[in-house]
């Protein structure tokens, strides 16, 4: 991971428009001052063993490990991605104000 890092900070580099478009995201969030852990949870089609995925994580799996990570790390946040409007209700329900999501990306609540 180090090594990767190291790469692509020397040989990647954003244009203004990527920039920008990162720069306008992360103000829309308002997290530029926080410390924010950040959680990409699949839903719908993995709900369903999708492609012979072996294993659905619930998010009371999750709220278990969140929790911990909070009281370990000290974040104020947390960033969730998911496509399913189950598990951000759920999310939004448990962790208040905590929650951060773009609110414009489609989610779906069927498997």
């Amino acid at each position: 991971m180090y090594e990767m890092g190291r790469i692509v900070k020397k040989y990647i580099h954003f244009n203004q428009d990527t920039e920008k478009y990162i720069v306008d995201g992360t103000n829309s969030l308002d997290i530029n001052k926080e410390k924010v852990l950040g959680i990409h949870i699949r839903g719908t089609d993995f709900r369903s063993n999708y492609d012979n995925h072996p294993i659905y994580i619930s998010e009371s799996e999750w709220f278990e490990k969140i929790d911990l990570l909070f009281r370990q790390n000290s974040y104020t946040k947390m960033f969730i991605a998911t496509d399913d409007t189950r598990i951000l209700k759920n999310f939004i329900d448990k962790y208040g104000n905590k929650i951060c999501y773009y609110k414009d990306v489609q989610k779906s609540n069927k498997n």
